[in-house]
C-alpha cells in the first residue's frame, strides 16, 4: 500500500467545498421532486382521497425522476470537481510549459491561503525543487563552458604566439630553445587540463568504477614525493615527512594517487623558494589521516569556502600556473571514496590539507 506523503496535511477539495456541493445537490434534488409532485397533484385534483404517493404508476414515475435527478446531480458534481482540479492542473501545466521553453526561473507560488498543504501543494513544492536544480545545473554548465573556453584559450594563445615567433630567421639558438620550452610547458598545461576535465566529468556522471584493494599507502606517497623531487630542488624547498614504513589502507589506489598528486602539486606551486613542505600519516582506530602542509602564501577565509569549486583560483593574480581544477577533482574523488578532506590556512603562513581515509576491512 502506497504511503501518504507526510507533508500533506489537507485535502485538495476542502470540507467547505464538499458542504457547498452537498447543499446544492440536496436543494436541486428537493426542487425537482417538489416540481414533479406539484405537476401530478394537479392532474389528480378530481380524486381528493388518492395521493400520488399511493399510486404505483406514480411511484415508478417518482423513482424514475429521482434517477434522472441523480444523474443530473452527478454530472454537476463531476463538472464542479473537474473545474477545481483543472484550475490546479493548469497552474502546473503552464509552469511546466515555460520550463520546457528554457525559462528555469519559473516557480509556483502556494495556491492555498490557509498555509496548509494538500496533494497539489506538495506537487508544486516538488516542481519548484526540480526547477531549482535545473536552474543551478544550467548556471553551472554555462559557467563551466565559459571558464573552460577561457582556460583553453590562454595556453593555445601562448603556443600560437611562440610558434609565430619561431618562424623568424633572426632568432638565436638560446631564444629558440627558450620559446620551445614555453611551448612545451603550455602544452603540458593544456594536457593536464583536458585530463582533469575528463576525469571530473566521469566522476560527476558516475562513470568511474571504484576498485577497492589493500595497498601500501606509505610506498605510494614516497613514489608521489619522488615525482616532485626535481621541482622541489629547483625552488630549494625542504621536505619533511612523518610516517611509518608500511601503512596499509583499503581503497582505490589509482584515484588516491590523483589526490596526492594534486595536493603535492599545489604545495610545490605555492611554496616560495626556500620554503618547507610537510607530508605525514597518522593512523587511528577509525581512519588513516594524510596531511600535506606548505609554507606558502596561504588562503583567505573567503577563498577557503570556494577553492574546491571548478575553475576557482585563490591566486587572483594568476602569478602561478594552474586552472582551478585540481582541488575540484580532489573533492570529487574524496566524496566518491567516502574520504573526508579538511582545509586550514592562514594568510602568510601556509596551508594544510588533511585527507581522512576510513578504515575498511577487505571484501
Amino acid at each position: 500500500m502506497k504511503q501518504r506523503d507526510p507533508r500533506i496535511n489537507a485535502r485538495s477539495m476542502s470540507p467547505k467545498e464538499y458542504l457547498l456541493t452537498l447543499l446544492v445537490c440536496n436543494g436541486l434534488s428537493a426542487t425537482l421532486i417538489q416540481i414533479y409532485a406539484t405537476i401530478h397533484d394537479g392532474l389528480l385534483g378530481s380524486a381528493p382521497h388518492e395521493s400520488i404517493w399511493h399510486t404505483p404508476t406514480l411511484l415508478l414515475g417518482v423513482a424514475g425522476y429521482v434517477v434522472f435527478a441523480s444523474v443530473v446531480l452527478s454530472l454537476i458534481f463531476v463538472w464542479w470537481r473537474r473545474y477545481i482540479l483543472s484550475r490546479k492542473i493548469d497552474v502546473l501545466s503552464d509552469a511546466a510549459r515555460r520550463v520546457t521553453e528554457g525559462n528555469y526561473a519559473v516557480r509556483i507560488a502556494p495556491q492555498r491561503t490557509d498555509g496548509k498543504k494538500d496533494e497539489f501543494e506538495v506537487l508544486y513544492e516538488d516542481f519548484n525543487t526540480m526547477a531549482d536544480q535545473l536552474e543551478g545545473k544550467t548556471i553551472l554548465r554555462e559557467d563551466f563552458l565559459s571558464n573552460i573556453s577561457h582556460e583553453f584559450r590562454t595556453p593555445l594563445s601562448v603556443i600560437n604566439n611562440y610558434i609565430t615567433i619561431l618562424q623568424s630567421d633572426t632568432l638565436s639558438d638560446s631564444d629558440r630553445e627558450m620559446y620551445m620550452e614555453r611551448i612545451r610547458l603550455s602544452s603540458e598545461q593544456l594536457s593536464d587540463m583536458v585530463g582533469n576535465v575528463l576525469q571530473i566529468s566521469r566522476l560527476e556522471n558516475n562513470k568511474v568504477k571504484v576498485e577497492y584493494a589493500t595497498f601500501d599507502l606509505s610506498e605510494q606517497l614516497v613514489q608521489i614525493i619522488l615525482g616532485f623531487d626535481q621541482a622541489m630542488g629547483e625552488k630549494r624547498i625542504e621536505l619533511e615527512t612523518d610516517f611509518d614504513d608500511r601503512i596499509t589502507v583499503h581503497s582505490d589506489e589509482g584515484l588516491l594517487r590523483l589526490v596526492w598528486n594534486n595536493l603535492m602539486s599545489n604545495a610545490v606551486k605555492f611554496t616560495p623558494e626556500g620554503g618547507t613542505i610537510f607530508v605525514g600519516i597518522q593512523q587511528t582506530d577509525v581512519d588513516v589521516r594524510v596531511t600535506v602542509r606548505d609554507t606558502g602564501c596561504g588562503i583567505s577565509p573567503e577563498d577557503q569556502t570556494r577553492v574546491f569549486e571548478k575553475f576557482y583560483q585563490a591566486d587572483h593574480s594568476h602569478s602561478t600556473r594552474g586552472n582551478g581544477l585540481g582541488l575540484a577533482l580532489v573533492k570529487n574523488i574524496c566524496g566518491l571514496l567516502g574520504c573526508g578532506i579538511e582545509l586550514t590556512s592562514k594568510i602568510g603562513e601556509g596551508t594544510v590539507f588533511t585527507v581522512s581515509i576510513p578504515s575498511r576491512k577487505e571484501v
